[in-house]
């Protein structure tokens, strides 16, 4: 029965400290990503190197680009689709006590839309179709890659005190030693 009791001790422990890491990774992920959003919008660059103290590169951070969005401005676009003589495209629904407009989700195929390079869109005849515009959100996520044996080099570097001078948090200990 030691046994056991141990085991769930062992395990609650180590459960323990990944919560805690996984809140403290959370709060920090935040803060990376406004710093390295900062250099991306100043130089471009979406791709960092980690390296440890002594040059070895472990890991690269890499900004997750998002993929460009259609932003419809429903009101705008019902507008011009009226104006324009598509209003049959618009759809009407009728709720309890209520009639609403609604769009058709491939509205823009339907009108013949194409996409133009900055985003906006124009019919077959070239007439802009106001309402509607792809856009790219700005990034808000990064992932971590690791080099091959990146992340045993980190551990060995921390538990032999290579890290010292990197906060490792105020759940994992500070290991001492010679900064390199």
């Amino acid at each position: 029965m030691s046994n056991l009791k141990t085991n769930n001790l062992e395990f609650v422990l180590k459960k323990t400290i990944a919560d805690f890491v996984t809140d403290e990774v959370k709060q920090d992920r935040q803060e990376r990503m406004e710093e390295l959003l900062q250099f991306f919008q100043e130089i471009g660059t979406d791709r960092f190197t980690v390296e440890l103290p002594g040059g070895e590169t472990v890991a690269t951070i890499s900004i997750s680009k998002p993929k460009p969005k259609l932003r419809v401005k429903e009101a705008e676009l019902m507008g011009w689709l009226e104006t324009n003589g598509y209003e049959h495209l618009i759809q009407t629904v009728t709720i309890p006590e209520r009639t609403e407009k609604k769009l058709p989700v491939d509205v823009l195929d339907q009108i013949g839309a194409v996409k133009t390079e900055g985003g906006e869109f124009v019919t077959a005849d070239g007439v802009p179709v106001d309402g509607a515009k792809e856009v790219i959100p700005e990034p808000s996520s990064f992932t971590v890659r690791y080099a091959k044996g990146g992340q045993h080099r980190i551990i060995d570097a921390w538990h032999a005190g290579e890290l010292s001078g990197v906060g490792a948090g105020t759940t994992l200990p500070q290991i001492e030693g010679e900064q390199q």
